[in-house]
């Protein structure tokens, strides 16, 4: 059954290719990438480079590899590990036990002579197969002679595997163990953001230094009582990352902006009466949706169940219901001999061969294929909860585990004085 599947996706690949080359021509084979510059901060700008369609395939597919093989080996998991940054930040702000480390441009100094030295050489070439060797500047093309830059779809965790070997050997050099008693793992990494003991800081430095790795002194931390890692800052074991409020441009950005200052005013215990007031007032009452601690921040605004209005409506089981905003996925809708594209996008032709293929990898579901979209649209969905005032375990507001008494409070001062 599995080679009749092979063999019938392969056919329908090729009829779909085959429709696809009769109205767009043949696939365009380029040379090279292109060079874009976006904000990093205020002052610089960072270097990406956007890859080939196909290039960047395979890399993203190398790179759910090489993540796999990180929580195998490392037990490193990329979708958990920046809590695991920041709590041993938190601890090395407490003690001192711990310091974190920031690289500059760290993806544009992992050199290829610096790979191809202790490498196997197997995988050295599949890095050299799939990565872009030169990108076009201004029109020009210009080489590149780092392994991959920001943009490559393996660039990430191939740091996450360098940094975590750099750090392993540092451990050894300075007879540390990586593990300890009663925390466990003793060392973080993700990505250039590196954590380790501080009796591993100059050699896990000096190993940075001879691979050609520059430490960006402004974000990295070995003494005194502060420490930054993966988006918090602390002092003394206090959380004090400010909230930082992208936009204002619609009732979600709102919600948004209120949850963050609440959640602020909880753990500084500083109340924020005037700035929660004035952003709740931009919003139309209708347009306001109240919901538990444990929704998004952006569903509506959080509250504990004391602020819930009379009157409030509950199932048979007594559960408290509520309306929440819920982002609604961008799709094409596939109907008999066309395609419906979403207001913004460009059409689609219909490709019998490639929407069958399509409904065999699962992609096209109730007559539909979802896309990615820079643009997010709302809607109001009715949800309901057995346990409204309830933090869930584990949950982290800025790093900081909240008590329920610490929200409660800082959202009823907030909230309950127009």
């Amino acid at each position: 059954m599995k080679y009749i599947r092979t063999t019938l996706n392969g056919s329908l690949s090729s009829l779909a290719d085959a429709i696809r080359s009769e109205k767009f021509g043949d696939v365009e084979i380029v040379d090279g990438s292109r060079f874009h510059l976006v904000p990093k901060t205020k002052d610089i700008s960072r270097m990406i480079c956007v890859e080939p369609s196909l290039n960047m395939f395979f890399q993203l597919g190398l790179g759910t590899i090489l993540e796999e093989r990180l929580r195998t080996y490392f037990n490193i998991d990329l979708t958990t590990q920046p809590a695991k940054n920041r709590q041993l930040a938190y601890l090395g702000s407490k003690d001192q036990s711990y310091c974190t480390i920031d690289l500059s441009s760290a993806s544009d100094s992992i050199s290829l002579r610096m790979l191809e030295s202790f490498l196997p050489k197997w995988f050295f070439d599949l890095l050299l197969q799939l990565r872009v060797p030169s990108t076009y500047i201004d029109g020009q093309r210009v080489g590149l002679y780092m392994m991959s830059t920001m943009g490559n779809g393996f660039t990430f965790p191939l740091q996450t595997f360098i940094f975590s070997c750099l750090i392993r050997a540092a451990y050894s050099v300075s007879g540390l163990s990586i593990n300890d008693h009663f925390i466990g793992q003793n060392w973080a990494c993700f990505g250039d953001d590196i954590i380790c003991k501080r009796e591993a800081y100059r050699n896990v430095c000096r190993l940075l230094d001879l691979l050609g790795f520059s430490i960006n002194d402004s974000k990295s931390f070995s003494e005194g009582p502060f420490r930054e890692s993966c988006g918090t800052d602390w002092f003394n074991g206090q959380p004090i990352r400010g909230v930082y409020i992208r936009k204002l441009r619609s009732p979600q950005d709102h919600f948004v902006a209120i949850n963050l200052l609440n959640g602020w005013s909880a753990y500084t215990g500083i109340p924020l009466i005037r700035g929660v007031q004035f952003l709740l007032n931009q919003v139309p009452k209708s347009k306001i949706s109240w919901v538990p601690f444990d929704e998004g921040n952006e569903v509506g605004v959080r509250i504990p169940s004391l602020l819930l209005p009379e009157g409030v409506r509950r199932d048979s089981n007594l559960s408290i219901l509520y309306r929440g905003y819920r982002s609604r996925t961008v799709s094409f809708r596939i109907g008999d001999g066309v395609i419906r594209s979403p207001r913004g996008l460009k059409s689609l032709i219909f490709n019998p061969s490639g929407v069958y293929l399509s409904l065999l990898l699962g992609e096209l579901v109730s007559g539909s294929i979802s896309t990615r979209h820079s643009r997010v649209r709302y809607h109001l969905r009715w949800r309901c909860t057995p346990f409204w005032d309830y933090i869930p375990y584990g949950s982290l507001t800025n790093g900081y585990r909240l008590s329920w008494q610490q929200w409660e409070t800082a959202v009823f001062i907030n909230l309950n004085n127009p």
